[in-house]
């Protein structure tokens, strides 16, 4: 498991090339940020899916999965943001073209904001225990994750950072 997520981490970095150094780390703390959300969104999904099934087992791991997706998404917002401060300061592309703000506001509001509110409440769902109503906010949650980062890399591709 070790072996697979660091050639995976490598994978992701190497793909993050710029020849100019901050796009570089931006992007690879971009994509790495991103990887660790959809995997921990898709974990906690599966995992909630399979209370169903077996209704008495332990419900820390959902929790440590929902937390982890409480993180995940934290670190994305910050790395989108490093991401929009970078393409603004002019690092991303040397001719930036003009983005429409339709998008910004689809990447900000669906992929960050009702992925946070997703999460929120799968958070609370968990904690009472209620397993079958926080499977189906986790699945809406990855539909947003999902939405989100499909966003990010249309952004990604009209200004060479990762939104």
């Amino acid at each position: 498991t070790v072996a697979i997520v660091l050639t995976t981490g490598a994978v992701l970095v190497g793909a993050s090339w710029s020849p100019i150094g901050s796009v570089w780390a931006v992007n690879a703390m971009g994509r790495l940020a991103s990887a660790f959300l959809m995997g921990s969104t898709l974990s906690a999904m599966l995992l909630g899916h399979y209370y169903l099934t077996a209704p008495a087992m332990s419900i820390d791991p959902l929790k440590r999965f929902v937390q982890c997706m409480g993180w995940g998404l934290g670190l994305r917002a910050i790395t989108a943001g490093l991401s929009l401060w970078a393409w603004q300061a002019g690092w991303a592309a040397t001719n930036p073209p003009s983005l429409s703000t339709f998008f910004l506001v689809v990447r900000w509001g669906m992929g960050f904001g009702a992925t946070l509110m997703a999460t929120v409440l799968a958070w609370q769902t968990v904690r009472l225990r209620s397993t079958q109503s926080a499977t189906g906010i986790l699945y809406i949650a990855m539909t947003f994750v999902l939405f989100g980062e499909l966003t990010g890399l249309i952004l990604s591709q009209r200004t060479g950072v990762i939104f």
